[in-house]
């Protein structure tokens, strides 16, 4: 999951300063701290994190959550992903400095925004909700709203097709400006975690093959397309079938009246 997987680890490690410790995720048997690339990037500024090199500090959690041994899965097959049911993920929190406050405050601007992450393709097929449902989700919702979703890059922010693209040089920078949005729509990934941990409401596109209850949150909208989640590797029919009864109609009412209760409790 990369960023997702490691905003999951900074739930699993929030209030430990306030009782003098840090979490140190790694592999416990070895007393070794273990950080992903995505881990240095998510944890910087982090108090409740102990980063690799501090093996030997007293005040240390071990938590066995590292890449390839995460607390939310069971087991990896060839065939399939398999998630522990009793696991629920708890919103993250992350330490933004003064650089990236300022670019999240640039990018965002004055007026109310929504991001929505239409043009990533997560990495099995089976999350994927399809670029002809983004786009025609897109056309229901830009005359209402003002929608912002992140390209990666360091050339300024440009818009097309009824989006603003902000150009981001890394994912901090992208949940910099993701912490002033009214609401984020997009698939199961790292920006629905970033959203959960920055208390931003979503609309999450599940599908078929993730289960919500495990990594999902209650704050958030789940869509599953009523399906029960398969884990499957290989593109399959019941996975087809549950991100086609998504539709981008529904999800659109959906945003639309997230979107009043927002202006409500503004204005209330």
């Amino acid at each position: 999951m990369g960023f997702g997987d490691e905003i999951l680890g900074s739930g699993l490690a929030k209030g430990l300063q306030a009782i003098g410790k840090r979490a140190a995720f790694g592999f416990i048997n070895e007393r070794r701290i273990a950080w992903s690339r995505e881990a240095f990037e998510i944890y910087r500024g982090n108090p409740n994190v102990a980063e690799p090199g501090c093996e030997r500090d007293a005040d240390l959690v071990w938590i066995q959550h590292c890449h390839g041994s995460r607390l939310y899965l069971r087991a990896i097959t060839p065939e399939r992903h398999i998630l522990i049911d009793t696991f629920r993920a708890e919103p993250g929190e992350v330490y933004f400095d003064t650089e990236e406050l300022n670019f999240g405050r640039r990018a965002a601007g004055r007026e109310p925004f929504v991001v929505i992450e239409s043009r990533t393709k997560p990495v099995y097929p089976n999350k994927q909700w399809g670029s002809q449902r983004w786009a025609e989700l897109v056309y229901r919702l830009a005359p209402e709203m003002r929608l912002i979703d992140f390209t990666p890059g360091l050339n300024s922010s440009h818009s097309e097709l009824g989006i603003e693209h902000v150009r981001t040089r890394n994912f901090r920078l992208a949940m910099a400006v993701l912490q002033h949005a009214e609401l984020f729509i997009g698939p199961e990934g790292g920006l629905h975690h970033a959203a959960a941990a920055l208390g931003i409401p979503a609309i999450v596109i599940f599908g078929g093959w993730a289960n919500p209850t495990v990594t999902g949150y209650k704050n958030h909208i789940n869509l599953t397309g009523g399906a029960n989640p398969c884990g499957s590797v290989a593109p399959c029919r019941h996975c087809a079938l549950a991100m086609a009864a998504i539709t981008p109609a529904h999800v659109a009412e959906i945003a639309k009246s997230c979107r009043r209760a927002t202006s409500n409790s503004r204005t209330g």
